[in-house]
């Protein structure tokens, strides 16, 4: 065989085997990539860019149980997570009383102050308070009545870098006392968010 003709041989060779391998790279790449992706779709709250450990409360005022949870995320493209959030449910008909979770941000720790000090949990008109629990969590406190008859009592608190806010109905002869609303605060542990529901969105 002429040497010419080896040498174009050989560049041949190295050249296919050099772009096998590339494509293989590639190929082994795009999958771990797009595992990542879909793990994160799977568990939304896991993605580091918007995910949360997400929290539980252990002590619920009298009257108060969770009925329900679930997760949720929007999506501005496949793949790609815009934010993401969890959900407790304390009715079985809607998800309008529950407590909502999500990765706190600046404008959220706006939602848990107030100058407000009329808070009165017979008021129809929200009326508002701030508060701090025996172990030093400041929270938002508001009351008002939903159509003339469900009292509900909504608390915006940040804890471990999870917003949380919570709606509470309540029916208007059984109040809830600042005592509920400490202890409730001060109960939130973190759980396994893995499993449940997922709610997805596209934006």
């Amino acid at each position: 065989m002429p040497q010419a003709t080896r040498r174009r041989r050989h560049i041949f060779l190295v050249t296919l085997v050099s772009g096998i391998a590339i494509v293989a790279l590639f190929l082994a790449g795009y999958g771990v990539y797009i595992n990542r992706l879909t793990r994160y779709d799977r568990d939304p709250l896991s993605d580091p860019a918007v995910g949360f450990q997400m929290l539980e409360p252990t002590n619920l005022p009298p009257g108060i149980k969770i009925t329900d949870k679930r997760l949720g995320l929007n999506h501005s493209a496949p793949h790609k997570i815009r934010n993401t959030w969890a959900e407790l449910n304390f009715r079985t008909e809607d998800w309008v009383y529950s407590i909502q979770e999500s990765k706190a941000g600046d404008v959220d720790k706006e939602e848990t102050i107030t100058t407000l000090t009329n808070f009165d949990p017979s008021s129809v008109q929200p009326t508002c308070t701030q508060r701090k629990s025996p172990h030093g969590s400041t929270y938002r406190l508001c009351h008002w009545i939903d159509y003339g008859r469900i009292s509900v009592y909504e608390i915006n608190n940040i804890q471990q870098g999870v917003y949380i806010l919570t709606r509470f109905p309540t029916l208007l002869q059984k109040p809830l006392t600042v005592e509920d609303t400490d202890a409730y605060i001060d109960s939130f542990k973190p759980v396994n968010s893995s499993g449940l529901p997922i709610l997805v969105d596209t934006i």
